[in-house]
């Protein structure tokens, strides 16, 4: 069985039908482009619905096509209540000029599209979405709109903002800090962030330290043993480091250091840096060693004067 479309013309005579001339195309492949089309429409269709992400697609002037029952749910909204644009009136007022700016700039160019936007709920509360299209075109390459979703991703704006917060505190008490403070790579050593206190105790300026490691800072006799303790804090293997050491400083002086560090480590448990707090003990190590000289002084007296 074949499907065919026929079209014919009917030619009079004196008022009179006397025939039809007419031609007759096969569209059997036009006809199973399109059942294949709609099945696969449903099947979207029901995968979309079984989706708990909102799901969304525009036409080629982006408008809304379709909306799954996760999108209608989170809005509180049918596909007639946000038909053709009015889906902008869901956006912040903030935010709404840029991100609709934003997407029928991608729309025009038929390019992904993706922004970070506040959008009311059905309930009223505003929460934040990752919006996320990209585009769909026909068999023939007729563009088509796009395809998309926006995942609520409110708790993770949350926590990078108690994250933001928490980071510009502890810059605030990292700067300010009386003690030298540094932050290293767990495996190399790199100096990652240093404050003041730490540049005044080893004689180089910031930018000089971030390109120098804990090991060419540490003086040579040191440096070996040293660099082992550290590492096995980067390993995992000790939960913190804990080193009384000689630093070289950049004028060749030799200062003597307490440095005690702890490794930080991502949400998937990843150690990403060092945090260490390093104190200058040259004014007791000098003590300790002029004790240990009277000490030993006054012994070689008591012994000869015995």
């Amino acid at each position: 069985e074949r499907w065919i479309v026929g079209t014919g013309q009917v030619f009079f005579e004196i008022y009179q039908a006397e025939r039809m001339v007419g031609t007759t195309f096969d569209i059997t492949a036009r006809k199973h482009a399109e059942q294949r089309l709609r099945e696969s429409e449903e099947r979207f269709r029901t995968l979309a619905d079984s989706s708990p992400v909102p799901i969304w697609v525009t036409d080629a002037t982006g408008g809304i096509e379709f909306l799954n029952a996760a999108y209608c749910n989170f809005f509180g909204v049918s596909v007639e209540d946000v038909r053709g644009p009015k889906w902008a009136t869901l956006l912040h007022p903030d935010d709404a000029d840029s991100y609709v700016g934003a997407y029928y700039e991608a729309l025009r160019q038929r390019k992904p599209f993706r922004a970070e936007t506040r959008v009311r709920r059905g309930e009223g509360a505003w929460r934040w979405v990752d919006a996320r299209g990209v585009p769909r075109f026909s068999e023939g390459g007729e563009f088509l709109g796009h395809v998309g979703s926006s995942p609520d991703v409110t708790e993770m704006k949350l926590a990078q903002q108690a994250l933001r917060e928490s980071e510009e505190q502890f810059r605030a008490s990292f700067e300010i800090s009386t003690v030298g403070m540094a932050q290293a790579d767990p495996i190399t050593g790199r100096l990652l962030r240093v404050n003041r206190r730490y540049c005044e105790m080893t004689g180089y300026s910031e930018a000089e330290l971030l390109q120098l490691s804990i090991r060419d800072i540490t003086h040579p006799e040191d440096r070996t043993a040293d660099f082992e303790r550290f590492q096995r804090l980067g390993r995992g293997e000790v939960s913190e480091y804990w080193a009384e050491k000689r630093y070289l400083r950049k004028d060749g002086s030799v200062i003597w250091v307490a440095a005690t560090a702890n490794l930080v480590r991502n949400a998937s448990g990843q150690p990403t840096r060092t945090v260490a707090v390093i104190i200058d003990i040259t004014g007791r190590k000098q003590a300790e060693a002029a004790l240990r000289e009277s000490e030993a002084q006054f012994r070689t007296s008591f012994e000869l004067a015995a």
